[in-house]
């Protein structure tokens, strides 16, 4: 091949640039459309292992609500294995989806311990008009908090079973 032959030759043609810009649109596409399909797995997929540590845990939060103890050595025997399910929970979360149904889980354990503060604080005799006063205050307190926590918890187990 001679020198005049090689200089006609054309290396970078119209159609070799459209093929290009072509296949890096392809690319970022599928790429978008990727990151997409991972972000609503990420906040919208409960994984089967989440579900059922959640359950485990929300099934030991009962049964420390429904237990009557009255003293808190018994109380901290019965709670240490709601302690473990919701650890095992916290790590078992995969997803965005996971962690915050961890949070609700953790919620739902504030309210147990929401009604058992109430409970307590029931028992305490106040004798002055200022015990009586900040002892209703501190169960109007508490009693608000539960009832905002209740809802989400019944909708957490609804979903959850």
């Amino acid at each position: 091949m001679k020198i005049r032959e090689l200089l006609q030759t054309e290396i970078w043609s119209r159609k070799t640039t459209q093929r290009l810009v072509l296949g890096i649109l392809v690319a970022g596409l599928l790429m978008v459309f990727g990151l997409k399909a991972w972000r609503s797995y990420q906040y919208y997929w409960l994984t089967d292992n989440e579900r059922s540590t959640a359950r485990i845990a929300l099934q030991e939060i009962d049964k420390v609500r429904l237990a009557n103890t009255v003293s808190w050595e018994d109380l901290d025997v019965i709670e240490k294995p709601m302690k473990k399910a919701i650890a095992s929970a916290d790590a078992a979360a995969f997803t965005k989806r996971d962690q915050i149904t961890v949070m609700q889980v953790e919620s739902c354990e504030l309210e147990m311990i929401n009604e058992r503060e109430r409970a307590f604080l029931q028992q305490i005799p106040a004798s002055t008009s200022e015990q009586i006063e900040s002892k209703a205050k501190l169960l109007n307190r508490i009693s608000t908090d539960s009832n905002l926590t209740r809802g989400k918890c019944e909708a957490l187990r609804k979903a959850l079973y």
